[in-house]
């Protein structure tokens, strides 16, 4: 019979899982993929991505790139990935984190709505002034 993974096993292994992802973006893998990427966009747009949130123009030097699924790290489709600058980017993270709401939802949900209330939240901001 298997038991539940303990409350102190589950933070080891979310521990070994976050190493092991912030290594991978540091790696020369990510970075060829991240090129990959925006030579796909472009290829299929024919226009520079933005972000998707402020509509800045995404470039690989600056822009993030925000996972919609864990379930492919290191062999990621094109639609897994989604643009934004560095500011929106933490912010989406910041939101995600502190809403327990948004958990409920898979991960390509969570963001994609996240995404849409920081865009709206912008151009309310931006009807304001």
């Amino acid at each position: 019979m298997r038991t539940r993974p303990t409350n102190r096993r589950r933070r080891v292994d979310q521990i070994a899982r976050r190493a092991a992802y912030d290594a991978y973006l540091t790696s020369g893998g990510w970075r060829a993929r991240r090129h990959a990427w925006y030579a796909a966009w472009l290829t299929s747009h024919g226009t520079p991505p933005q972000c998707l949130v402020c509509d800045r123009v995404w470039c690989p030097r600056s822009g993030h790139l925000h996972h919609l699924t864990y379930i492919r790290i290191g062999r990621e489709d094109d639609d897994d990935l989604v643009p934004l600058c560095a500011r929106d980017h933490r912010q989406l993270h910041r939101v995600l984190a502190r809403s327990a709401g948004w958990r409920h939802l898979s991960r390509r949900q969570a963001s994609l709505g996240i995404i849409a209330l920081l865009r709206r939240r912008g151009a309310s901001q931006r009807d304001a002034s």
